[in-house]
């Protein structure tokens, strides 16, 4: 029995179409934060996208994609000249499901995001005190594309809502703050068996 499933899984991994990839482009991040019987949603900072993308193919229509990329979110209070850019490494892996022809395509993405802050700054000085910033983020991602094969690469444009999950105040107990963003991104996929 166990022979059988370890010829199934291998065979799947030899079914599967692997690709390989970059892509770059900005994220529109900003912060909720909300306690104490008050709400803020502050205005969005235009911060750097970068990841390396890996898609492998479980079928034609179906992907994991896992991805390793920096991010720049944070938050800009006009009112207040208060502005803070946090740096992030994160590992973002979604499930991506894809149609259209051989030639021109569009998918949809969905998945989890795994984030630690690297370094920030907070009115263009260096934040050295993390005491009250969970540095480790869960987060979500949901978002689509559309690309045409050219060159024997997929070149793609890709739109995301990116969300926090856990809360990012390690301080007082009642007071949330959560990232959020779009983020816009044009990339290529090279396939690996090519």
């Amino acid at each position: 029995m166990l022979s059988v499933a370890v010829v199934l899984t291998a065979n799947c991994f030899l079914v599967a179409q692997a690709s390989f990839g970059l892509r770059g482009g900005v994220n529109l991040a900003k912060t909720s934060s909300k306690g104490g019987g008050f709400e803020v949603t502050t205005d969005a900072i235009t911060g750097l996208n970068f990841a390396a993308v890996l898609e492998l193919g479980i079928t034609e229509s179906f992907a994991i994609q896992p991805e390793f990329a920096f991010l720049q979110k944070g938050a800009n209070l006009k009112d207040f000249d208060v502005k803070t850019v946090i740096n992030y490494l994160e590992v973002p892996v979604l499930a991506k499901f894809k149609f259209g022809r051989e030639s021109f395509g569009a998918y949809i993405a969905a998945g989890p995001s795994f984030g630690y802050a690297i370094s920030g700054k907070g009115n263009g000085e260096k934040i050295e005190d993390w005491e009250d910033y969970a540095r480790l983020e869960l987060g979500g991602n949901l978002g689509g594309g559309l690309g045409i094969k050219l060159a024997g690469s997929f070149i793609y444009l890709d739109l995301r809502y990116l969300v926090s999950l856990s809360n990012l105040n390690s301080g007082e107990d009642d007071f949330t703050v959560r990232n959020r963003g779009i983020g816009i991104s044009a990339g290529f996929l090279k396939s690996l068996g090519d």
